[in-house]
């Protein structure tokens, strides 16, 4: 054939140039100089071009970029050691998640549930925050009679109970649950049947001043997840009738707690008998009252943190934080901090009385403090060899109806407020580095639709979150009818 022949026939033929002319490694060192948004609009070119644009090598720099240096200045600023391990296989949908969470992207549904109704409607939000717990996937609800839980997996669209724990009060001396708190453990593949397993610890406080531990394993078969089994691995009663336990954490292998009767035991959980390790007493009763719990210097020593909220003086409140360091053979040291109210500090004696303390939550090293006035207060603990206080932060403002839970992650930077005029996710490293990250610092959610002029009556009374979700409880403020309320930010 005349080579002006051919020419003219290969004119009108179309070639696809993204894959017949560029390279693999031609089209990445290309992509590589996109945005977020750009890649998103390439991948929709067509098979070749979808493939590269999730190249996990595209999407870490713009991973690192737009979420992790800013957490590792917001970190450094308070933890100079402190460093944000990335352990992510597809950054894509890291960086989605996280930025849906900034943006507000969501599903939603909701969950009905009987458990709380007739006298558990009297429950304040700070005892809701003991009774119910909730992380990766587990919900764990007392029932209204205190002498069970339930355990409810929470999916994407769905919720589905998975069984009810019913040995974990002692029925026969009418001791109820007080206090529970849930530790996701390890993660771990079976070597028998091939599916990956997440064992919890659930530790469940009663009104005599004892506890049960609980190990909870379960397993995830594509997009659904079953219980393998739940043991109790542990028990302690009190030779004789005790306080309730009002607050508890657990690190592995220890356990601290608080009673009503301002008893702080630490305890060592390893066996199925936990022995007593610490044992402190305080004349003053303290409410709310918060622990924290994890390992100091060495492996050998642990760090508990109170918080605590009290009336002083009659008519102000004072924020007091304390310190215990302690190995398996008892106290090392103990360090106390605590700081007047600010703006209860400037009220005359005899004065009306300052706003009340509605919720109180810690995530190292911030505690904060939710208000009857609409507001939430921040305080940042500072630990040095030398010192220890606690200082006032800044004041949140923007709720329109009394701010009635709390939910804290510094690990993200992310503060989670409730009322009833709905959901605020407070973007801390926002509000740390604003010119950075420009406005993306609070996103609003409604758990319900209403008019500009109407007053809402559903109050979001407890909140948890995990790095997907947000769980909520809301009470409905007439008919006291109570659900929970999913928001996944990966839909």
């Amino acid at each position: 054939m005349p080579l002006l022949k051919k020419q003219r026939r290969d004119a009108g033929r179309r070639i696809d140039f993204t894959c017949q002319l560029f390279s693999d490694e031609l089209v990445l060192g290309t992509f590589a100089y996109l945005s977020a948004h750009d890649l998103i609009e390439c991948g929709k070119v067509n098979h070749a071009w979808s493939r590269l644009s999730c190249d996990a090598g595209l999407w870490r720099p713009l991973y690192e970029e737009r979420f992790n240096k800013p957490l590792c200045t917001f970190k450094a600023k308070w933890n100079p050691m402190a460093e944000y391990q990335l352990p992510f296989s597809d950054w894509k949908d890291q960086y989605r998640i996280h930025q849906n969470w900034l943006t507000g992207y969501c599903t939603s549904y909701r969950h009905d549930t009987n458990t709380f109704s007739e006298h558990s409607n009297s429950w304040g939000s700070c005892t809701l925050q003991y009774l119910i717990q909730y992380t990766r996937d587990l919900l764990c609800v007392c029932n209204q009679a205190r002498t069970q839980v339930e355990l409810w997996h929470i999916g994407k669209t769905t919720t589905r109970q998975l069984c009810c724990l019913d040995d974990v009060s002692d029925n026969n001396r009418r001791h109820t649950i007080t206090f529970m708190k849930l530790n996701e453990a390890t993660e771990e593949l079976d070597d028998h049947t091939g599916q990956q397993q997440q064992y919890y610890r659930l530790t469940i406080g009663n009104s005599a001043g004892g506890f049960d531990v609980w190990k909870i394993t379960t397993a995830k078969e594509q997009e659904a997840t079953s219980l393998v089994g739940t043991r109790r691995t542990g028990r302690y009663r009190p030779l004789s009738q005790g306080s309730a336990v009002v607050a508890l954490d657990v690190c592995y292998p220890m356990l601290i707690m608080c009673t009503a009767n301002m008893k702080l035991q630490a305890f060592d959980i390893s066996d199925p008998t936990p022995r007593q390790v610490l044992l402190l007493e305080s004349p003053i009763p303290w409410s709310p009252v918060v622990l924290h719990l994890a390992r100091h210097l060495s492996s050998t020593q642990w760090r508990a943190i109170l918080c605590y909220g009290m009336l002083v003086m009659g008519n102000q409140t004072s924020i007091g934080t304390q310190e215990i360091i302690f190995t398996a053979n008892g106290l090392s040291s103990s360090r106390h901090s605590s700081i007047l109210d600010p703006r209860s500090a400037l009220l005359p004696l005899g004065s009306r009385a300052p706003p009340t303390l509605t919720s109180i939550v810690y995530s190292e090293p911030f505690l904060m403090t939710a208000h009857t006035s609409n507001t939430i207060k921040e305080y940042r603990l500072v630990s040095t060899p030398d010192q220890f206080t606690i200082e006032f932060v800044r004041t949140y403002y923007g709720h329109t109806c009394q701010v009635s839970s709390l939910a804290l992650d510094s690990d993200q930077g992310r503060l989670i407020s409730g009322s009833r005029a709905g959901l605020r996710i407070w973007d801390l490293l926002g509000l740390d580095q604003y010119k950075i990250r420009a406005k993306d610092y609070v996103v609003t959610l409604r758990h319900e639709d209403y008019g500009a002029m109407d007053i809402p009556q559903n109050d979001i009374v407890w909140i948890q979150m995990d790095a997907f979700k947000i769980v909520a409880l809301i009470r409905n403020g007439d008919t006291k009818e109570a659900w929970f309320k999913v928001w996944s930010f990966d839909p």
